[in-house]
């Protein structure tokens, strides 16, 4: 599912609390010094984008480049599989599209990986592989600079129920809370200003 969003970036702290409590989460702590201030006048366009593992990477281009977000959060971005034809498929967007480019794998897939991919109009900056135990790698985060306020970036992708083996089936909804309390916890130490989006899996 591809959702895009025009967010004035001080708003920020307070919707993804909002998010956290519809999936039954405390929400994350705003530090009283550290107050959420909206900004009219500053809007960055977000688009979070699970581009479905051996997708064309022109294909991904041209509907990014149709969209035109300052920053797009992918998943199921492949990197040198045998289904995309080899392909350095973030390194090839990032070059297509003009945008800076940070890719994750999650793990080992048709003879390379598939991954997370974070594009930006900004440079990304504390670049990071999110891992949890028992759980592939559930994420990438950045951290990116606008008009001089840090913003991270938090790229993620939740266990999924359909699943091969039966018992990574039957644990995945387990998994989602393991894997949604871990964020909460990179959320709360995140600062003031976060963007979280992905695939949740969460119907």
């Amino acid at each position: 599912m591809t959702r895009i969003r025009w967010i004035p970036y001080g708003l920020v702290a307070a919707a993804l609390a909002a998010g956290w409590a519809v999936h039954g989460c405390s929400p994350p702590a705003v530090r009283p010094d550290h107050p959420p201030v909206p900004d009219p006048a500053l809007r960055i366009r977000v688009m979070t984008y699970n581009v479905e593992k051996g997708s064309p990477a022109a294909r991904i281009a041209g509907y990014i480049r149709r969209v035109g977000p300052d920053i797009a959060l992918l998943q199921e971005v492949d990197d040198r599989t045998r289904r995309c034809g080899g392909v350095n498929q973030a390194e090839t967007l990032s070059n297509e599209l003009g945008l800076h480019v940070f890719y994750a794998p999650s793990y080992n897939d048709d003879g390379g990986t598939t991954g997370y991919a974070i594009l930006s109009r900004f440079p990304l900056q504390e670049t990071e592989v999110l891992r949890l135990k028992a759980s592939r790698n559930i994420g990438a985060a950045a951290a990116v600079l606008v008009a001089g306020r840090k913003i991270r970036l938090f790229d993620v992708h939740l266990s999924s129920s359909l699943q091969k083996e039966i018992k990574f089936m039957l644990d995945a909804p387990a998994a989602r809370v393991r894997e949604a309390r871990r964020l909460e916890s990179l959320v709360r130490l995140a600062g003031p200003r976060v963007i979280l989006g992905g695939d949740l899996n969460d119907t």
